[in-house]
């Protein structure tokens, strides 16, 4: 990439060309901050959420518990939910604080959903269809 600094009072940094890997490595960067297409992964029982989850979609059949462990996600991270089956799914703070309407924390209806949108390592709002 090549640029040239213009100095009139202010830097200022002017970009004259950019290379493909640039705008590559650029949407990488993005993807990976913002995913427009985020992963749908699908749970039948019992589970812990993990880094990887971060931005995902998460189909639920069944009844059983999601569980959050502490230090696992940061401020500004959301993982999305819904129950596909007529079962009921359960979130469980280990170490997180989960926040929510009513201190409801179940989805106890058929193609209702939820949001985790995470306040801090340790703390998590939980927003949807609630129980």
């Amino acid at each position: 990439m090549s640029f040239r600094k213009i100095i009139d009072g202010k830097d200022l940094t002017v970009y004259d060309s950019v290379q493909d890997s640039d705008v590559t490595n650029l949407q990488t960067t993005l993807d990976s901050k913002a995913p427009l297409n985020p992963a749908v992964n699908a749970k039948t029982a019992n589970y812990a959420l993990t880094a990887d989850d971060r931005g995902e979609f998460i189909t639920c059949d069944g009844t059983f518990t999601i569980t959050i462990p502490a230090a696992t996600f940061s401020a500004g991270d959301r993982v999305d939910f819904v129950n596909i089956g007529t079962g009921v799914i359960t979130f469980l703070g280990s170490g997180v604080t989960i926040s929510s309407i009513d201190s409801a924390v179940t989805i106890d209806t058929q193609y209702a959903g939820a949001t985790l949108f995470f306040t801090s390592s340790t703390a998590a709002i939980l927003i949807g269809r609630l129980a």
